[in-house]
C-alpha cells in the first residue's frame, strides 16, 4: 500500500525528507556540522516505510545509497577535504530516497545554486576566495526540487 499525497507523491517519504533536511540545514548553517543521527534516522525511517508500509523494499535502494556515498566521497578526496563528510552522508541518504536519476538532477541544482550564491557573495565582498559556505542548504534545496519533479525526471 502506497500512501499518496497530491499527484502521487508519497507523504511519508516527504515527511522523512523534510524533517531530515530541516535539521541538517539548520545544523550546517549554525554549527557547520551535519549530525550523523539525522542521516541514520532518515535512512532507518525510509527503510521502515519501504518494508512495513509500502512493501516495496528492494536491494536497489542500497545500491543507490552506495552510489550517492561513493560519488561524494570521491569529490571529498579530490577537493582535499573541502567537502565535509556530513555532505557525503547526506548525499547517500538522498540518493537512497530519491533514486539515482533524481539524485543527479538534485545535485546539479545544488551545485548550480551554491555556485551562484558563492559568486554573488564574493563579488559583493562578503566573503573571500578561500572562504567556504555551508553546502547542506543547497543540497536540501536541490533535493526538494528533485522530489517534486521526480515524476517528470523519471519520465524523461
Amino acid at each position: 500500500m502506497v500512501i499518496n499525497w497530491f499527484y502521487g507523491y508519497n507523504i511519508l517519504e516527504f515527511v522523512i525528507l523534510l524533517i531530515s533536511l530541516a535539521v541538517v540545514t539548520y545544523s550546517d548553517i549554525k554549527e557547520r556540522i551535519i549530525p550523523d543521527i539525522c542521516i541514520i534516522a532518515g535512512i532507518l525511517a525510509l527503510i521502515s516505510v519501504r518494508i512495513f508500509i509500502e512493501k516495496t523494499f528492494t536491494f536497489r535502494i542500497f545500491m543507490d545509497l552506495f552510489a550517492g556515498f561513493s560519488v561524494f566521497w570521491l569529490l571529498r578526496i579530490f577537493s582535499k577535504g573541502k567537502l565535509g563528510m556530513g555532505d557525503v552522508k547526506l548525499s547517500a541518504f538522498l540518493a537512497m530516497l530519491l533514486g539515482i536519476p533524481v539524485w543527479i538532477f538534485s545535485m546539479m541544482i545544488a551545485s548550480l545554486s551554491g555556485t551562484i550564491l558563492f559568486l554573488a557573495m564574493l563579488i559583493a565582498g562578503r566573503i573571500g576566495k578561500r572562504d567556504s559556505i555551508a553546502f547542506a542548504p543547497f543540497i536540501s534545496f536541490g533535493a526538494i526540487i528533485g522530489f517534486f519533479l521526480r515524476p517528470e525526471i523519471i519520465r524523461l
